[in-house]
């Protein structure tokens, strides 16, 4: 079953909204649960814990406030309709990623140690492009 991971998502009810048509289901995860792995996650069911609970938590972790949506089963096709429907909506999310065998056993910590870095090496690489002249 298709199913969406979502993680300070403050935009959860237009999220939801978006994936009910397309029969994804969203789970939120709270954040005193970021220290379980993807691959347990995935198999969980949570209730949503309170704002103030949750900034407390991640403060704690060190964690930044950034939002990030793991897809879980998703077809190519899903994907590319759910990512098209995010965009025509403009519902925005810092950080979307797949589970994947590799990420599967990783804490919810190292998913996003791991998207800042992308973020990061790819920022890198763009403004290490010059523009051609002429252009």
């Amino acid at each position: 079953m298709a199913k969406v991971l979502l993680f300070q998502c403050g935009n959860e009810a237009e999220i939801r909204q978006a994936l009910t048509p397309m029969r994804i289901t969203a789970i939120s995860v709270p954040a005193d649960c970021f220290h379980l792995t993807l691959g347990e996650l995935e198999k969980e069911r949570f209730s949503a814990s309170g704002s103030a609970e949750r900034e407390k938590v991640l403060a704690g972790q060190g964690m930044t406030a950034e939002s990030l949506m793991v897809m879980c089963d998703v077809t190519e096709k899903q994907m590319n309709r759910l990512l098209m429907e995010f965009r025509r909506r403009e519902i925005r999310i810092d950080y979307k990623a797949v589970l994947t065998p590799t990420n599967r056993d990783w804490p919810v910590r190292r998913m996003y140690l791991e998207m800042a870095r992308e973020r990061a090496m790819y920022a890198s690489y763009y403004a290490s492009q010059k523009p051609s002249e002429g252009r």
